[in-house]
């Protein structure tokens, strides 16, 4: 018996979660889309500079859900408050703990250092799921993370606010 289909996704690959950025802002500054972790420095910096808050959000916990900024080092934190996130990796064959993994802590000192110099929105501890696209669309965030079913509303209300925001 099958007592359910959680999902069907009519376009496979197309991830739940994710970075999103504020692409007008990229096309104000003539800025290309970040790829590796210096250029979404230079672009908080540059939104920074433009006169924009430009802080790129991070969950409670500073890993955002997919493990989107700590994959590049290597390693993996905690992301989800289910004991289905837990963050193990498959390294060589052999499992092992995402945080206790050089990376790791790379990834967090990155974090810190991108805290320092006010690109993490400074009070990302008290952000909920629904803080996010109202940042995003308000101004506050440059850079945020939201879920695929909150894409299409924040869209919505980013241009009710700038109908050239992007």
């Amino acid at each position: 018996n099958i007592y359910q289909f959680s999902i069907i996704r009519r376009d496979p690959g197309f991830p739940d979660y994710g970075l999103v950025i504020r692409q007008d802002w990229l096309d104000a500054l003539d800025l290309d889309m970040p790829i590796t972790y210096d250029d979404y420095y230079n672009v908080l910096k540059a939104f920074q500079d433009a006169g924009h808050e430009g802080a790129m959000a991070l969950r409670w916990d500073g890993v955002n859900s997919g493990n989107y900024l700590a994959a590049g080092f290597g390693a993996a934190g905690f992301y989800d408050e289910t004991e289905v996130a837990v963050p193990f990796l498959n390294k060589d064959g052999t499992l092992v703990f995402g945080p206790m993994e050089d990376g790791y802590r790379e990834y967090l000192q990155t974090m810190a250092d991108w805290y320092q110099e006010g690109l993490i929105y400074p009070d990302f501890f008290s952000l909920d799921a629904q803080t996010y696209p109202t940042n995003l669309s308000n101004g506050t965030f440059g850079i945020s993370v939201i879920d695929r079913g909150q894409f299409t509303s924040t869209q919505l209300m980013l241009e009710s606010i700038d109908p050239n925001a992007d």
